[in-house]
């Protein structure tokens, strides 16, 4: 090659070298000795990378030439392969090959080769240049439908051997090799309708086994999805008796926040409103536990339709119910706070100017308060009179008067 013919002049390492670097990609730790462009370097590289594949495929060539040949023709299964991969052909195919040349171009080169060297072949041309390009690896299906039959024709023409064609034993051999032919393709027919019908078994065996476990998980989904419209007709029956026994604690605590409007309306325009809230939040729940028996008793399309999970609705309105809870809570809470403060009444006596603090009373208890306050002036007053009474005897020299009870 033109390009490489340098490197002979120069330095026999580097030939070794440029190889190197072909072969693995790398120059790394390699000096050449020569003196060289990169240009020059390049392409030599180039050229060495498009010399090893013609060198793979002359030495498959000459592998099957040696093999072909070592074989007597009375156990053949092929034609005998006669195209030789030599030096000579190496070099022939190497001093066309330029640095610019791609993979393609290469591979055209090396089969124009080959064509003419199977010229010199005449009748076993073709069946040569079938095999090599069986042996690249480059046959397309009319060429290795064409190859199976050149093989099996040789092999018949093999079992004939030498005898005429006059001879009827030759003829009536024939027709058995012919009958023998068509048997062994019922037999591989067969074979593979058999192992067809195996595989289609299998098929259905896997099939019935999907369908018994489709079976099944449909009657544990059927199952499941009784057993939570179940427990939801549940809670809407105890959320429904809830609902009642939340309207009859309004009513009280509205008729009892009514009679103390006059004293604490604040506190009853606080509860009434953390009231509506509540029931309203209630109602809303009721709707969602409604909403979501309906949507689980609806058919399985409706149900994959895209949309608002009806039991992610539902947690919100309990979130909503928990609040309105909490809130009317605190009123209650500050309500009981209030009814304290205000328990603490200032009681005051007018006659003796004397205080008395009563806590947490009720109007009931404030009258037997008064009563008791009444009787015990009362006794104060006769206990009085009665002293002065006494004073005014033992100044006349009466008796003492006797004690009072």
């Amino acid at each position: 090659n033109n390009v490489l013919a340098k490197l002979s002049s120069r330095s026999q390492k580097d030939v070794y070298s440029i190889m190197k670097i072909a072969e693995t990609g790398s120059r790394e730790g390699i000096n050449l000795e020569g003196n060289y462009s990169v240009e020059e370097i390049n392409e030599m590289i180039s050229v060495m990378k498009k010399l090893m594949t013609i060198r793979d495929t002359v030495l498959a060539v000459n592998l099957e030439y040696i093999a072909s040949a070592a074989q007597a023709d009375a156990y053949r299964t092929e034609p005998p392969f006669k195209m030789q991969g030599s030096y000579r052909n190496m070099n022939r195919m190497a001093e066309k090959v330029l640095p610019i040349m791609n993979d393609q171009e290469i591979s055209e080169l090396i089969n124009d080769h080959y064509k003419n060297e199977a010229q010199t072949l005449t009748s076993g041309a073709e069946s040569n240049l079938l095999k090599f390009a069986e042996l690249r690896g480059i046959q397309d299906e009319e060429q290795a439908v064409r190859w199976e039959e050149i093989k099996k024709t040789f092999k018949k023409n093999l079992l004939l051997g030498g005898a005429s064609e006059d001879d009827p034993v030759s003829r009536v051999v024939a027709q058995l090799t012919t009958f023998s032919d068509g048997l062994d393709r019922i037999e591989q027919a067969i074979g593979v309708a058999v192992r067809q019908q195996a595989e289609l078994q299998s098929t259905r065996a896997e099939a019935i086994d999907v369908e018994a476990e489709v079976d099944e998980l449909a009657t544990e989904a059927a199952e499941a999805q009784g057993q939570q419209n179940e427990a939801l007709m549940k809670a809407v029956g105890e959320l429904a008796g809830f609902s009642k026994g939340l309207a009859s604690i309004e009513k009280v605590l509205a008729a009892g926040l009514q009679q103390q409007q006059r004293v604490v309306a604040p506190q009853v325009s606080a509860r009434s409103d953390a009231l509506g809230p509540l029931s309203k939040s209630l109602a809303s729940i009721e709707k969602a536990l409604t909403e979501t028996l309906t949507a689980k008793a609806a058919p399985e399309s409706d149900a994959e339709s895209e949309g608002p999970d009806p039991l992610a609705a539902l947690g919100e309105r309990f979130a909503s119910f928990a609040k309105s809870l909490d809130q009317i809570k605190k009123v209650l809470a500050d309500g009981v706070k209030a009814r304290e403060q205000r328990g603490a009444l200032r009681v005051i006596d007018e006659a003796q100017q004397s205080d008395y603090e009563i806590t947490s009373v009720s109007r009931e208890t404030l009258k037997k308060v008064w009563e008791i306050i009444a009787a015990e002036r009362e006794r104060e007053t006769k206990k009085a009179a009665a002293s002065k009474k006494g004073k005014a005897d033992e100044d006349k020299g009466g008796p003492p008067p006797l004690p009072e009870g």
